[in-house]
């Protein structure tokens, strides 16, 4: 009996009697599992131009961005620079509470 599980039309993968299984759609990991495949198909490996760099030094530090810069003609500019940087490089950042912000400022956040 020709097992198949639905994947991509790219994939291919084996299962354990190499068999290949080919495919359309497949809706969870766990189909895998119970085909006895044991290889991730390839279109859920990222490349390696995509994946994390071990090498990269990590800093532990979080930037404090205090929003209300953002109300400042002067320091506006800067302010999105400093969000820029800190979402792209780091992926987050911690915000300051000014008085001077209202609080729905901070709830639509």
């Amino acid at each position: 009996m020709e097992k198949r599980l639905m994947l991509g039309e790219e994939d291919d993968i084996d299962d354990d009697n190499n068999n290949v299984i080919a495919s359309s759609t497949f809706t969870c990991a766990m189909s895998l599992d119970k085909l006895g495949v044991s290889s991730i198909p390839r279109r859920y490996v990222l490349p390696h131009s995509h994946r994390p760099n071990p090498n990269v030094q990590i800093s532990t530090t979080i930037p404090l961005i205090d929003l209300s810069s953002l109300h400042h003609h002067q320091l506006r500019a800067q302010t999105i620079s400093h969000i820029r940087d800190a979402s792209q490089h780091i992926g987050l950042f911690q915000v300051s509470l000014s008085l001077s912000l209202s609080l729905s400022i901070y709830i639509d956040i």
